[in-house]
């Protein structure tokens, strides 16, 4: 019997106070479909307690000790290069291991990614139709792929499959969550998806490729899954709704009635996907009564050029009241805007922007660069169109006839400063060091989310701690700096792991100089991580942002003194600032701002806390603390987390 494991990435995270966003469905409904069709396999989903959390090395490792003789990688635009690279490790240390790839990113025309060595075989749209035949084929070596939805690599050779496309029928699936398939994601979501296809067909997107019409799931597992969902032990506190147009689905009269039955015995919050424009004031109503809690609208653009060449239709009198609609009934609307889209210029994409100011047709705005992706009516036509983009994810454009690159980056800071948002915000990480239970025994630890350097450790203890490093990572140096010593452990943790996301923290008498950490960031980045790429436009290309420094400096008796040292590490360092209680009666420092206060007296603490939150409130994220219980209770009771949310801190320290 051959042991199959899937495996899903998450997208990058900068901190452990972020939960992670990885709902393995494709892989859950697989594992349903493999197991109706009686194969001869062991088939496991790796779990989140690894995948979510640990940096690149560690998770081979993890990997290779659950013994599989098939890895089957969805793929998607955020995590595909960093999977492959995870691959090919694995196949490094056990060649005998047959690697398998699926998702949106495979397909026809990505041809990097066909082309990859480490890849055997994989499948092309839905991975019911062609996982299993693929397995089978596989298994006795008969490379006559038996579906045309799959390939196989023989040799330096790709052979597609040959026959008729075939439609996977939806009623075959199962319910992944009521089957036992999946479990709902830490922070207690669930994916639901009640239809396949999208009814529009804009030329930007890959969601409608692999469907000619939209196909509806059994309205039967359905209603097992919401039947699970509001069961008073299932976990679930958000269902996502994964049609892309939710409003527009066949079963949206049917499952918003489900919605709203099962909210009288629990309320779960709702999120999902709308069509503004077409909403009537009774379906907002329902859906407000369902639980609907949140919604993405897209508006892309108000250039009517831009809309045509995209293939979509709409008219923005009937989104802004849809959107109004939404609003009105509490629910928040993210309105996402794209761009970069052929046909678009940018003073047609800063008469977007002021349309959403004057129309309000938004609580959030997303803004999105465009990204040819495989697969897509663009990618086709992007010669045509005149769109030069990169070769690899995230695809984005870089010029089109109506945008050179340096208009797209000035398009992206216009759209900062007229939405007044931070679209390249990252969160420091934690500072917590006192109160909470420091690892001892690292071998036992499930990951090390940071690692507190007093001096320069042994080999022996430095490869202890990497082989259970999380993703993200911190260090955090202090005492004397030993810039030989630092400069190669992170070359080290680096080559090892290079697609994880590392904060570096310097918290000693002795500050270093902007530099040396410029050194370090410039020499051992790497730019070809999807972290570093994804801020594009708003950075250029090469630029580093999965490597994030801080530097805590002493307090600081003025404004002016602290400015000048914001000034000396700018674009190479964040400046977090140590803030006595005594400072809190005077001038509000900016933000990071680090308080080691412990303040063991409850009412004291809560009262030291709502002082921060009047001061700091729109910088809450930004609030640090040394102390383990006044970081808890600043998260929980006023920035509304949860602590069972979260991976908690695993630290090692080093005295």
């Amino acid at each position: 019997m051959n042991k199959l494991l899937f495996v899903q990435l998450p997208p990058p995270r900068f901190t452990f106070e972020q939960a992670p966003v990885n709902i393995p469905l494709a892989a859950g409904y697989l594992a349903g479909a493999l197991d109706a069709d009686g194969l001869d396999h062991e088939i496991a989903i790796l779990e989140p307690e690894i995948v979510d959390t640990l940096a690149d090395a560690p998770l081979v490792s993890a990997i290779l000790a659950k013994s599989p003789d098939i890895l089957a990688f969805t793929l998607y635009v955020w995590n595909v290069e960093r999977s492959l690279f995870i691959a090919a490790q694995v196949k490094r240390r056990n060649p005998d291991i047959t690697v398998i790839v699926g998702g949106p990113e495979v397909t026809m025309d990505n041809e990097w990614l066909l082309h990859m060595p480490v890849i055997h075989a994989g499948v092309i749209g839905e991975g019911e139709v062609g996982f299993g035949p693929l397995l089978k084929t596989l298994s006795t070596g008969d490379l006559d792929v038996a579906s045309p939805s799959t390939f196989v690599r023989h040799g330096g050779e790709i052979r597609f499959g040959r026959g008729p496309q075939i439609s996977w029928d939806l009623r075959r699936s199962g319910a992944p969550y009521a089957d036992g398939s999946l479990k709902p994601s830490r922070d207690g979501v669930i994916f639901l998806e009640t239809v396949r296809g999208c009814p529009y067909h804009c030329h930007y997107c890959y969601y409608h490729k692999a469907f000619a019409a939209v196909k509806t799931h059994s309205l039967e597992n359905i209603k097992r899954t919401l039947e699970f969902a509001y069961s008073n032990n299932s976990g679930v506190e958000e269902i996502y709704l994964m049609d892309p147009t939710f409003n527009r689905g066949p079963y949206f009269s049917q499952v918003v009635d489900l919605l709203t039955a099962g909210r009288h015995r629990k309320d779960i919050r709702l999120h999902t996907e709308l069509r503004a424009d077409f909403l009537t004031p009774e379906e907002v109503n329902r859906l407000s009564e369902a639980g609907l809690r949140s919604a993405e609208v897209g508006l892309q653009t108000i250039n009517p050029t831009a809309l045509k060449l995209a293939g979509r239709s709409g008219r923005l009198d009937k989104l802004e009241a849809g959107v109004r609609l939404l609003r009105d009934a509490g629910v928040e609307v993210t309105t996402g805007i794209i761009l970069g889209l052929p046909g678009d210029t940018p003073a047609g994409f800063a008469s977007t922007l002021d349309w959403l100011v004057q129309s309000k047709a938004y609580s959030v705005v997303h803004p999105f660069t465009l990204a040819v992706l495989p697969g897509t009516d663009f990618r086709k036509r992007a010669g045509r169109l005149g769109l030069t983009y990169q070769s690899r994810p995230p695809y984005y454009v870089t010029s089109t006839p109506g945008f050179t690159e340096g208009d797209l980056h000035a398009a992206m800071n216009l759209c900062e400063q007229t939405l007044d948002m931070r679209i390249d915000y990252i969160p420091p990480p934690s500072l917590v060091e006192t109160g909470l239970p420091l690892v001892e025994d690292i071998e036992a630890a499930p990951y090390i989310s940071a690692w507190i350097v007093e001096g320069p450790a042994a080999d022996e203890r430095r490869a202890l701690v990497f082989s259970k490093a999380g993703n993200p990572f911190t260090f955090r140096f202090k005492g004397a700096l030993d810039a030989q010593w630092i400069y190669e452990t992170l070359s080290g943790f680096i080559n090892s792991n290079p697609h994880t996301v590392l904060n570096l923290v310097f918290d000693s008498p002795t500050l270093p100089s902007p530099e040396f950490i410029a050194d370090i960031i410039t020499e051992l980045g790497n730019p070809g991580a999807y972290a570093n790429k994804a801020f594009y436009p708003l950075y250029e290309e090469g630029e580093i942002t999965a490597i994030n420094a801080y530097v805590i400096i002493p307090e600081v008796e003025n404004a002016l003194e602290s400015s000048a040292l914001c000034n000396e590490y700018s674009g190479v360092a964040v400046v977090v600032h140590k803030i006595s209680d005594t400072q809190l009666v005077g001038y509000v420092l900016p933000t990071p701002a680090l308080f080691s206060s412990s303040i063991h007296d409850e009412d004291e603490a809560q009262a030291f806390l709502k002082l921060l939150w009047e001061r700091y409130e729109e910088d809450a994220e930004e609030v640090l603390f040394r102390d383990y219980d006044l970081n808890v209770k600043w998260l929980t009771e006023f920035r509304g987390k949860k602590p069972d949310h979260l991976f908690p801190e695993l630290i090692v320290r080093d005295v």
